[in-house]
């Protein structure tokens, strides 16, 4: 019965990331195995191997009003206290000037699975600028 509970209330998690996700038209994350260039953004992926960079760019289409973001990895788990999704990574970067329409970096996943990389503005940490997933295989 709690199992059916947790897989429930995942499911309700994760439909409200993708709704959440979809009906933001205000930015967008790219996952890419290269660093991102301009030759190189649109060849985006969202499967990776264990231990590589998983490069990432986020797009938006009005300036940032902040100067710091929040970058949040969440892994989908069957364990996890919290529906099946962990906080695996978290971080807050502040913007150079001339990224008020993009932030660009990489991480480096060690444990295989499904996560969901949210990215929030200091100003809202309540609604993701955007939402995407990927994935590390081994």
């Amino acid at each position: 019965m709690a199992k059916n509970k947790s897989i429930l209330f995942s499911l309700i998690l994760l439909a409200f990331l993708a709704m959440t996700g979809c009906t933001n038209d205000k930015a967008v994350i790219l996952f890419n195995h290269q660093p991102i260039t301009k030759e190189t953004i649109l060849n985006n992926s969202k499967e990776f191997t264990l231990g590589r960079k998983v490069y990432y760019i986020l797009l938006v289409k009005k300036p940032l009003q902040s100067d710091i973001i929040r970058v949040q990895i969440l892994k989908q788990e069957d364990k996890a206290d919290l529906g099946g999704v962990k906080i695996y990574y978290a971080d807050d970067f502040r913007l150079y000037k001339d990224q008020v329409y993009y932030y660009n970096d990489y991480v480096v996943i060690r444990e295989a699975g499904h996560y969901i990389m949210q990215i929030f503005s200091k100003d809202d940490m309540v609604h993701p600028l955007a939402i995407s997933d990927f994935y590390v295989r081994d």
